[in-house]
């Protein structure tokens, strides 16, 4: 029981930070500062719901990122 509480709790961690990072690479890439277009635009692309969660679509685009960021590194 106590498993599935902190399983449940990383998963929101994580697709905080995702969602974090998404809106902040959105705003970087179309060179706003403004959270409500950012959202906006994540959600046209179809990253995130109206409600702002993170979709299937929006995930693996994070972790395709994320593997170019790390390749680029080193």
């Amino acid at each position: 029981k106590h498993y599935r509480i902190a399983e449940i709790l990383m998963g929101s961690m994580k697709d905080f930070w995702a969602r974090e990072w998404l809106l902040s690479h959105i705003g970087e890439q179309h060179k706003t500062n403004d959270l409500k277009a950012a959202l906006e635009i994540a959600q046209r692309e179809g990253y995130l719901t109206r409600d702002g969660y993170m979709t299937e679509q929006g995930s693996r685009f994070v972790e395709q990122q994320k593997e170019i960021f790390v390749t680029k590194e080193y």
